[in-house]
């Protein structure tokens, strides 16, 4: 409640007004103020208990003030955030800037030019609920075309008329984000031929972002305040490290389609905007045969079982469609425990 208002207030506030000025190919950007402002993105509560997958993706949901505002590096060191999408504009100046610039150029991923022109602000005190993927299949559509946006979007970086050194690292940085996957799951192949030091590589890499949330979690556990439930948060990151790591080989070969389709189709010019809708996608993939058609690439493991070094991975990765089904058909319910509420009730009024 209140974040409409929020926006608002932010984009009238004098300081923010933009100034428009021209590069050298004669083309107008925002070089101070702002054009659109982004707030912080988090999980819809109720499409993050549909099911297992979804809950698992969400972490704590909800609003909680005393968290906020985040740290966000592009608009803490540049004062410059990325555009999602969800916000505010100025449609006078979008007009003016922006609708008939790629009028004959369909982008697919257009938040991130569009960001770049208008100079869009991040208000991480400002909150906006979105909903979260119910199943993994889901997931994977949405990941394979943000992907094959980003690459559409590389274009962008030998585009002196739209792109600015820090639009060219906000690129680069999408692209290399999008092969991390495939990168991962070469150290892990590479096993076969290197050895020990290429999978403790390559788990190291899959398991960073669980590496990064202990000392929070410690914090958390030790603290003499606890304002969530940590046990749950953590448990939830292992849980997904390891289905990061089962769902390896299908989210390399995503990464390496889309990158190549998004690549292609840029040349082409055809089929540029071709995408699923998420309603579309939540709709797919109720029966385990589909999970295993469509996560056919878990396959490769077994060219892995016939290697004693990598024997027991390629087990994983082959029944991983079969975790995945499970994870994304169980849901949950709907149900309170009264007790649980009231322990989670009485800190609140006391503090």
């Amino acid at each position: 409640p209140g974040s409409i208002e929020s926006l608002i207030g932010f984009m009238e506030h004098p300081n923010h007004k933009p100034e428009i000025v021209k590069n050298s190919g004669g083309f107008s950007y925002v070089a101070s103020g702002y054009g659109a402002a982004a707030p912080r993105v988090e999980a819809n509560p109720e499409s993050s208990f549909r099911t297992a997958y979804s809950a698992m993706m969400s972490g704590n949901t909800g609003t909680e003030f005393y968290k906020n505002p985040h740290f966000n590096l592009y608009q803490d060191l540049f004062s410059q955030g990325i555009f999602c999408g969800k916000g505010i504009i100025r449609i006078p100046l979008y007009r003016e800037l922006i609708a008939n610039r790629f009028s004959d150029d369909p982008i697919l991923s257009h938040d991130l030019p569009e960001g770049e022109i208008l100079r869009c602000a991040n208000l991480s005190d400002i909150v906006f609920f979105d909903e979260i993927p119910e199943t993994v299949l889901a997931d994977e559509k949405r990941s394979h075309r943000w992907i094959r946006g980003d690459f559409q979007n590389a274009r962008f970086l030998s585009r002196k008329q739209t792109a600015s050194n820090l639009f060219r690292f906000k690129i680069v940085h999408n692209l290399l984000r999008a092969l991390s996957s495939l990168s991962c799951f070469l150290l892990f192949v590479c096993t076969i031929f290197w050895g020990p030091k290429s999978f403790f590589l390559g788990l190291f890499w899959v398991s960073f972002p669980l590496l990064l949330r202990i000392p929070s979690f410690l914090s958390s556990v030790f603290g003499k305040k606890r304002r969530f439930h940590p046990f749950r948060e953590f448990f939830d990151a292992i849980f997904e490290t390891i289905l990061n790591f089962l769902l390896l080989p299908t989210r390399a070969i995503n990464g390496l389609d889309g990158a190549i389709r998004g690549i292609f189709r840029s040349i082409r010019g055809k089929k540029k905007l071709e995408w699923t809708t998420a309603a579309a996608s939540a709709k797919n993939g109720k029966e385990i045969g589909d999970y295993f058609y469509q996560l056919r690439w878990q396959l490769f493991g077994f060219l892995l079982v016939f290697f004693p070094q990598t024997a027991l991975m390629g087990a994983l990765w082959i029944i991983a469609p079969v975790i995945a089904f499970h994870v994304s058909s169980s849901y949950r319910k709907d149900s309170v425990d009264p007790e649980e509420l009231k322990e989670d009730i009485f800190p609140m009024w006391q503090y």
